[in-house]
């Protein structure tokens, strides 16, 4: 037998240690390459759920929306037609015809009130648009007609799970603002670099572990609510799943954003439509990315 068809046997520690390291690296190669395809597959899976059903996230969406805008229209021509009844001496309704008056203490309340109301009709829009697209995606609810049923109790528990994400989330800041004002007045401007450095890989912590943790969202619109804790465990190791899946939202998001601004220049007459489709699309892809965490780590859902 020749030199050359043995050679691959010749010396077999080194063999066997050579085919150790290079099984090792494979491994590991093979583990971040599933890694990314699970992220990547996810995030393409909750971009198709909102396109391939388009007709149904209209019925969904299209008249909430359209309602809050209404209110939106009506609340702005309220506070105008207020503002010129109230405006002080010199104002719109003074003698002098002048823009300068000062609105007076009851304008401002009235201001203040229709600044509130609007936000709390826009929360309560955005939310009964959520919940009715997690329940038409996880439970095939679909829309009956061009009004989706407004479950109060699955808003408000929605509302209740969002907020107590905030406040967890400003709980976590408040010891790293102080550790970071420290660091910055220790150091100089050389700190402050050396911080800025460091933010990037604790922001992605802060945005991997909140996606983990908020799954307790759809699992609240569905009826099935879970903790903070379970679904914590629910979602251990998936990390580098939820990386990807974010990189690849945030590059649709630069993409979609990008588009918009070109065609708004070109055609500055569809810009605000065009925007308001763009947005609208972009947030349903997001709610999507937390259906389908909770399909895939939860239901145990394929995605294939």
């Amino acid at each position: 037998m020749s030199v050359r068809a043995i050679a691959g046997f010749a010396v077999r520690g080194k063999v066997n240690a050579l085919t150790a390291g290079g099984l090792a690296h494979s491994v590991r190669e093979k583990v971040a390459r599933g890694i990314f395809m699970q992220g990547w597959s996810l995030f393409t899976h909750s971009v198709t759920l909102v396109v391939r059903n388009w007709r149904d996230a209209l019925k969904i969406g299209l008249v909430p929306i359209g309602l809050f805008f209404v209110w939106l229209m009506v609340a702005v021509g309220m506070g105008l037609s207020f503002a010129n009844v109230t405006m002080g001496p010199g104002g719109m309704g003074g003698d002098m015809g002048g823009m300068g008056g000062a609105a007076t203490p009851a304008g401002a309340g009235v201001a203040a009130l229709l600044a509130l109301l609007t936000v709390i009709f826009g929360l309560a829009t955005f939310l009964w648009v959520v919940v009715s697209w997690h329940r038409f995606v996880l439970l095939e609810e679909y829309p009956r007609g061009w009004v989706p049923p407004f479950r109060g109790d699955l808003v408000l528990g929605y509302f209740g799970r969002l907020l107590l994400l905030l406040l967890l989330g400003f709980v976590l800041m408040i010891p790293v603002i102080v550790v970071a004002s420290g660091f910055v007045a220790a150091m100089g401007e050389g700190g402050v670099m050396l911080l800025l450095l460091l933010a990037v890989p604790f922001y992605v912590f802060i945005l991997v572990s909140y996606y983990r943790l908020a799954i307790i969202l759809p699992a609240g619109a569905v009826g099935a609510p879970l903790t903070l804790g379970q679904a914590w465990v629910a979602t251990r190791g998936s990390f580098g799943t939820i990386f990807v899946m974010q990189f690849g939202f945030f590059l649709m998001n630069l993409a979609v954003q990008m588009a918009v601004y070109v065609l708004s220049e070109v055609v500055p007459v569809l810009g605000l439509l065009v925007s308001l489709a763009a947005t609208v699309f972009v947030g349903l892809v997001q709610v999507s990315l937390l259906t389908t965490l909770y399909g895939v780590y939860i239901e145990k859902r394929g995605i294939g």
